[in-house]
């Protein structure tokens, strides 16, 4: 693997947004423990890690999934039109789709040992469902499903 590879990986990757959750998601932390809250570090870390995975997984098939578009746009910015990593003269497009479902893979056993260390917690499993669900229905598109005829 060359290092310019690894350079278009961290591109990819947009670690730019991912400090700014990890910020995010300290802040939220900070605000609990000024509140009296005394935090676990160590489940600090477990959520910061499953936060950072469903993100980077949402970066990953986002990008996969529209690099088609994403190599037309001659205007990109930080927010829109992809890293521009993929494509003729970057990663190829299916190393987005395997980052994805490796990040996706970290984030399920990540949530194993949320639930092991918490236990059951009904709030929990509920924010992290819409968590999951709200960046799978952000970053892949809808199944082209054809109408049944009767």
């Amino acid at each position: 693997m060359s290092l310019r590879a690894v350079r278009l990986f961290i591109k990819l990757s947009r670690p730019f947004f991912l400090l700014g959750a990890a910020l995010v998601y300290a802040l939220g932390v900070g605000i609990a423990n000024y509140l009296g809250v005394t935090v676990d570090w160590g489940l600090y870390l477990l959520g910061q890690a499953w936060v950072t995975t469903m993100q980077l997984a949402t970066h990953y098939f986002n990008e996969y999934f529209d690099s088609p578009a994403d190599a037309a746009n001659t205007n990109r910015t930080l927010f829109s039109g992809g890293s521009g990593a993929l494509g003729e003269d970057g990663l190829p497009r299916e190393v987005a789709l395997w980052a994805g479902i490796a990040a996706l893979t970290g984030a399920a056993s990540i949530t194993v040992m949320l639930m092991r260390a918490v236990g059951p917690n009904p709030a929990l499993v509920l924010v992290m469902t819409l968590i999951f669900l709200g960046a799978l229905f952000y970053s892949i598109p809808p199944f082209n499903i054809p109408a049944c005829s009767l």
